[in-house]
């Protein structure tokens, strides 16, 4: 893309204030011990105060570079195609679990064609609302109409039953065995049954 121009730079601060004046001069002494003279000299008047400093500089201007495309697409400098004022209002229930019901709706009652991105069960519908399940995590991207929602939706936990294996299948009384999961996580917590028919 190309540089755009240089920004001006800024304005100069105001000068400082000057500095207070000196102190007056000391006044005569007595010449004449005799006390002949008629009085002493008084002390001089105090300094004037120094003038202002000088206003700062103006700021250096601003400078501009080109954008570089390293990869990918070429950048896009306007989207002309967006019609920002007709776009649904869709709202999504607060959930974010494989095989949960996620609720799709919007607030017009008419038909419209829903495509609700991988994994969806139903992919596909005309109602609102809609209850959607997805059997995949990551960021769903869904149609509505002519209208694309890239990453609109986002599934994060997955609720599939986890495979739990056994290092036996058998064990004498007080021996020990060791269970291992395929779900990975931070801490885990078992729960064995201690009925007979286990």
């Amino acid at each position: 893309m190309q540089a755009g121009s240089a920004g001006a730079g800024g304005t100069g601060g105001q000068g400082g204030t000057g500095g207070l004046g000196g102190a007056g001069g000391s006044g005569a002494t007595d010449f004449d011990p005799g006390g002949r003279d008629i009085g002493f000299g008084g002390n001089g008047g105090r300094g004037g105060n120094g003038g202002n400093g000088g206003p700062g500089g103006n700021g250096q201007p601003g400078e501009a570079q080109a954008v570089r495309l390293a990869s990918g697409s070429a950048l896009a400098t306007s989207i002309t195609n967006f019609n920002l004022s007709a776009q649904p209002i869709i709202t999504v229930a607060d959930i974010s679990c494989t095989g949960t019901n996620v609720n799709f709706a919007t607030s017009d009652a008419a038909p419209h064609n829903w495509n609700f991105g991988a994994g969806a069960d139903p992919a596909n519908s005309t109602t609102s609302p809609q209850n959607v399940q997805y059997s995949t995590t990551g960021r769903k991207t869904i149609t509505y109409d002519d209208y694309v929602y890239t990453d609109f939706w986002n599934i994060l936990i997955s609720n599939a039953a986890p495979t739990i294996t056994a290092s036996a299948t058998s064990i004498c009384v007080g021996g020990s065995l060791t269970f291992t999961t395929n779900l990975t996580g931070i801490n885990y917590q078992w729960q064995v049954a201690t009925d007979a028919a286990f």
